[in-house]
């Protein structure tokens, strides 16, 4: 188990953009959460070795336009 803080990414529109990663391209995203901890997010895209947050920032279209919610 991984403990961290969960985000929640949400664009305020109609989706998040295109998120590219290892098993192809997913267009229709409006919502996802993603636990981070030093630096290293993990969620279904990374698995359970994670990746760190700028490679992981790399794979969505809109990154620069999500807004970011700490979930406690």
């Amino acid at each position: 188990m991984i403990s961290g803080h969960i985000l929640s990414l949400y664009l305020k529109c109609t989706s998040l953009g295109s998120v590219n990663y290892s098993g192809g391209t997913i267009t229709e995203w409006r919502f996802h959460e993603a636990v981070i901890k030093d630096g290293i997010v993990y969620d279904g895209l990374t698995g359970s070795n994670g990746m760190p947050e700028e490679i992981y920032q790399q794979m969505f279209e809109y990154w620069v336009f999500l807004h970011f919610t700490p979930i406690p």
